[in-house]
């Protein structure tokens, strides 16, 4: 891959970039399988990629697919080779098309990350809770197990069922001569309100007294279907009787029913062991999180210069596009997300750019850090952030990052995580009360 770099300013380069010709057809493949079997099991054998690609979408969206995937692809080792970092995405350009067997050349305008230095490479000092698990905390573990794991008894506080009832109901229920099995016990848990049947049978059920029997007649969409699509009801009769009315007893958690309804576990005291161990564990890993947080909160503090206008634009599109592909992916417009959230656009975008602000001055902190420490990334630091990040996946996702290209990226995040452990290690702890 031929590669030259010219400087538009201090914030700015543009790449020319030549992609050989074998890589470009590798690319233009790769499109037109693509686009072609998008969806499809099985390949047209009859029919070439390329020919379905271009029935599906046409020579012009064709032409500006395979352009995009060819740049797209070559980008990050172009940035990998010049060791150049960049805050959003590239501005490209091209005067050509992009054709198998033929070399492809085309421009990317890249606003470069800057680098910035801090005004003290000194320890940070910060305060912070104890790491520790209350009884309380237990407690409300404790009472969340006991209440679903309830059992049902006989609710004698009256005796017509109410909406909202848990009823014990005897049931036979036929279609003409037939018995229906599904809906024909001595003795089924039934709770009105919760829409477990048609309409018409909540509405006899409910204002039964306990003993009472009733037969009726209700409706149940069948298995086939009106000219208007939907269902034809069919008609069922029943004869029920109410047993009993039942309420749900949330258990009290003694030895007994521990060792009964918990795995592993014959007494409270080892069921409130395990819960504060395994709780103890989790909240490390939060604690560990949140340390490394406001060590870099207050590492940006010390940030020495202000970051371009320019970089805030790149970054500011970059994390909108990021917003609308996430939106898009959840079948959300921007303005449905707005509703939810009870804000205004200017809302959006002003907390938007405080998050972006916050996350530029720590991301080029802990870039000042690590230059100043002279951190550089191993090969057991790879493994471990993919091992991470992907467990029982790692080898298979670090191959897709290396034949893509995009390992200079992850070395970077890898760069900054290692800053922010030393930071961490080397802090200034206060315990607070």
């Amino acid at each position: 891959m031929k590669i030259t770099v010219q400087e538009i300013d201090d914030n700015k380069k543009l790449l020319v970039v030549t992609v050989p010709a074998q890589e470009v057809t590798n690319q233009i493949k790769k499109g037109y399988s693509s686009i072609a079997y998008r969806g499809q099991v099985d390949p047209d054998d009859a029919r070439s990629a390329k020919e379905i690609a271009l029935e599906k979408l046409g020579h012009e969206a064709m032409q500006k697919v395979l352009n995009d995937l060819v740049m797209n692809y070559a980008i990050p080792f172009a940035l990998a080779q010049e060791k150049i970092r960049i805050i959003g995405r590239p501005l490209f350009s091209l005067g050509e098309m992009a054709q198998e067997d033929l070399d492809f050349t085309f421009t990317a305008e890249v606003v470069l990350r800057p680098s910035l230095v801090l005004t003290s490479y000194d320890p940070v000092a910060i305060v912070i809770p104890k790491l520790e698990v209350t009884e309380q905390e237990v407690d409300a573990q404790v009472a969340e197990i006991a209440k679903n794991i309830t059992t049902q008894e006989t609710d004698t506080s009256h005796d017509e069922v109410c909406k909202g009832d848990i009823a014990d109901l005897a049931l036979k229920t036929t279609s003409g001569e037939e018995t229906l099995l599904a809906l024909t016990t001595q003795s089924r848990p039934y709770q009105t309100g919760a829409a477990l049947m048609p309409e018409d049978f909540e509405n006899e059920i409910i204002g039964m007294k306990v003993g009472e029997t009733k037969t009726f007649d209700f409706g149940w969409p069948g298995y086939t279907f009106g000219e208007d699509g939907e269902p034809i009801m069919e008609v069922y009769t029943t004869v029920v009787t109410v047993n009993r009315l039942l309420k749900e007893v949330v258990s009290t958690v003694d030895d007994d029913w521990v060792n009964e309804n918990v795995p592993d576990c014959a007494t409270v005291s080892d069921l409130r062991r395990r819960i504060e161990e395994e709780t103890l564990k989790q909240k490390a890993i939060e604690y560990r999180h949140y340390k490394n947080y406001l060590c870099v909160r207050e590492l940006a503090q010390r940030l020495s210069g202000s970051i371009p206008e320019v970089v805030y634009a790149s970054a500011r599109v970059d994390m909108q596009n990021s917003l609308d592909a996430q939106l898009q992916q959840q079948g959300v417009t921007r303005e449905q997300f707005l509703e939810q959230k009870h804000m205004s656009e200017q809302q959006l975008m002003a907390d938007m750019d405080k998050q972006m602000h916050d996350q530029l001055y720590q991301q080029f902190s802990l870039d000042s850090l690590a230059a100043h420490l002279g951190l550089e990334v191993e090969d057991k630091d790879c493994d471990e952030f993919f091992a991470a990040a992907a467990p029982g996946q790692e080898a298979q996702v670090r191959t897709e990052f290396e034949t893509s290209g995009r390992m200079f990226s992850i070395e970077e995040n890898i760069l900054r995580l290692k800053a922010n452990d030393w930071l961490s290690e080397h802090a200034i702890i206060s315990i607070k009360d």
